[in-house]
């Protein structure tokens, strides 16, 4: 019968390929039975580093070196956006897609990771290797960067909600498609209309990363409160 069509994907860099892959999404790493949890983990990491950016800011304030001020908060700001996208680790998640036309149900099994995460406060970027299978087989192996310089909004959705639109750009717009876990997908806008996603497992941690990715856009020229 040949091989069941797969739900619409995003690839970790900004151009879609013709035809179905995999998505883009990724699994905390190290987490075991008792551990902390994990937005709760990532608020204290992100509250530290901005009392400590913020400490560092006063200090080149009353030196009145306010290019060194905005260096030292875009440096603290890329580390922990790197940090947390670096925590997701390898994501394993599973979709159930029905074919509203046909009435036809299939399976899928996906695993995707970014990995070789670096950080540049002076080329205003987050740049990593992008991996993803569908049922055993890899689907995509890529580097990908995200230039907060071109850097218009980020936002939040649901992965079955960025699948629905991504179905419906593919032409197929009676795809329904449900992902087990539920996974949050972090959408980045660009000038150069490019789009980089993430994902994560929790939507506390997704808002975070949001956050701190327009304060990076904005520290680096973009335009990141132009689209809402």
């Amino acid at each position: 019968m040949g091989e069941p069509p797969t739900p619409s994907a995003r690839p970790g860099d900004a151009k879609l390929d013709d035809g179905p892959l995999a998505d883009n999404a990724r699994r905390p790493s190290g987490m075991s039975a008792g551990a902390a949890n994990p937005g709760a983990t990532s608020m204290k990491r992100f509250t530290q580093r901005v009392a400590m950016a913020f400490v560092a800011g006063l200090l080149c304030l009353a030196a009145g070196d306010a290019t060194a001020q905005d260096s030292l908060s875009l440096d603290a700001t890329l580390k922990f956006i790197r940090d947390e996208v670096a925590d997701q680790g390898e994501l394993d998640f599973a979709s159930t897609t029905s074919d509203q036309r046909t009435g036809r149900t299939w399976d899928n099994q996906f695993t995707a990771e970014a990995s070789a995460i670096t950080a540049d406060s002076g080329e205003c970027a987050l740049a990593f290797h992008w991996r993803s299978t569908i049922d055993g087989r890899q689907k995509q192996a890529m580097d990908s960067t995200v230039p907060f310089k071109r850097v218009t909004a980020v936002l939040i959705s649901s992965l079955d909600q960025d699948i629905a639109r991504l179905n419906v750009l593919n032409n197929h717009p009676g795809w329904v498609t449900q992902v087990r876990p539920s996974i949050w997908v972090l959408l980045v806008f660009r000038t150069d209309n490019q789009t980089n996603t993430l994902d994560f497992r929790d939507r506390d941690i997704a808002e975070l990363v949001a956050k701190a990715m327009r304060h990076a856009a904005d520290l680096c020229g973009g335009a990141s409160g132009k689209r809402s």
